[in-house]
């Protein structure tokens, strides 16, 4: 292999394993299974510079960043700290009509995140909507606590081209996995979790990007650097750890690790774990995002509203999942309440028409006031050290209920 190619390939690889993002040209963004497809090439055949970048996988940047659109708020478990337990009611699936309605503006969006405040396989059609977003060309995953992901499950997904999926794991040891997730037995999660990669190994495929999201408590913690660890056994690309940030139920208040200002020092036994996770990743070489344990107000989130928006499954449209459900939230240790918000249902109004009301522009408004929203996707907003707003500070009000969302405040 030419020297130059080396070195090339040495870039890549480097960019790709540590998350390195090149930066978009001008009004073109950099398609992630760039860096994958030249690797497989180079490595198939030796070639030069030039014939590598004729391989042309730059596509134009789409209005929206994301579509969030919630296959169902039907959920199998009964997780303890899980917010929307208490805001489901039975059959709350999405009608299919309404998925289309919705689907009819994929080709606008960059990437579709089928998940909500449910378990998106408890969905019987979750396959054709995949289907949908990548005939449409958009990137697309979901979040899934794995209990129902079996092996025809995880044939089915990859051969829809599936191109991420997130499994929500909270314990390293059964006991404690199983004490947060009330219901799962975490024996078959790992046994469907690794039937994931073995499935990808076969295939000789680097998709679906996996990633484990561990929501961090008082009572799992600790277990912190041990679920790095096995992630790392188990093939899991990236692990995001957060925190338990949407707070609606009484006792939850208390699991939280973070410490708003005025509350003292985050406990040490926490900062030691963290630390601990962070060292135990560098050597694995595994990707760990750990969320800030101090809340900072950010000009906006990283959910970023301005690019994005929340279907609900009963159609209704809203910036986030947040402003959808809730009302009543803890915010700061106390009990806040602010109004829900909705600007229309895709069942009865086309979405740029919701999309283009004075009220939904209004909302809008006040947050570019605070400053333009960032051009990670939303895999990537997940990634280590690519919040966009990590440094910046803004004085001007946010809009009614973002106030009081830990999302804003980087927790």
């Amino acid at each position: 292999m030419p020297a130059g190619v080396f070195l090339l390939q040495t870039f890549l690889e480097e960019c790709y394993n540590f998350n390195i993002r090149l930066l978009p040209i001008k009004n073109w963004a950099f398609d992630r299974s760039f860096l994958d497809l030249i690797l497989k090439h180079i490595a198939r055949k030796d070639f030069g510079l030039r014939d590598i970048f004729k391989i042309s996988f730059l596509k134009p940047k789409r209005k929206f960043r994301l579509f969030q659109v919630e296959p169902t708020m039907d959920c199998n478990l009964k997780c303890c700290m899980c917010p929307w337990m208490n805001l489901r009611r039975p059959g709350s699936k999405m009608d299919w009509k309404i998925f289309e309605a919705a689907a009819r503006y994929f080709r606008l969006a960059e990437e579709v995140d089928l998940t909500g405040g449910g378990e998106p396989l408890l969905h019987p059609r979750l396959e054709e909507m995949v289907r949908s977003a990548k005939s449409a060309g958009c990137v697309v995953g979901f979040s899934t606590n794995a209990t129902l992901l079996f092996p025809e499950q995880t044939q089915i997904f990859l051969d829809a081209g599936i191109d991420w999926i997130a499994y929500s794991v909270d314990g390293a040891t059964p006991e404690t996995y199983e004490r947060i997730r009330g219901g799962a037995s975490f024996e078959k999660v790992m046994k469907n979790i690794c039937g994931v990669q073995q499935l990808k190994e076969r295939r000789g495929s680097i998709k679906p990007r996996t990633m484990l999201f561990f929501v961090m408590m008082k009572e799992n913690v600790h277990e912190l650097p041990a679920m790095v660890r096995l992630a790392k056994c188990m093939g899991i690309d990236q692990i995001v750890a957060k925190n338990l940030d949407v707070i609606l139920k009484e006792g939850d208040d208390e699991r939280r690790i973070f410490r708003n200002s005025g509350e003292g020092e985050v406990d040490s036994s926490v900062s030691m774990a963290v630390a601990e996770a962070r060292e135990v990743a560098r050597d694995l070489k595994i990707l760990l995002r750990v969320y800030e344990l101090t809340p900072v107000e950010k000009p906006i989130c990283e959910q970023s509203p301005l690019k994005s928006l929340f279907v609900a499954w009963d159609g209704s449209v809203s910036p986030c999942i947040n402003l959808s459900y809730i009302q009543d939230r803890c915010f700061g240790g106390k009990w806040q309440r602010f109004p829900i918000v909705r600007f229309g249902n895709v069942a009865t109004e086309p979405l740029e028409v919701i999309w283009k009301k004075t009220e939904y522009r209004s909302f809008r408004k006040l947050l570019q006031n605070r400053g333009e929203g960032g051009s990670a996707n939303f895999t990537e907003s997940l990634l280590p050290d690519l919040s966009p707003y990590s440094e910046r500070r803004c004085s001007s009000s946010p809009p009614p209920g973002c106030g009081v969302c830990y999302y804003l405040y980087g927790v």
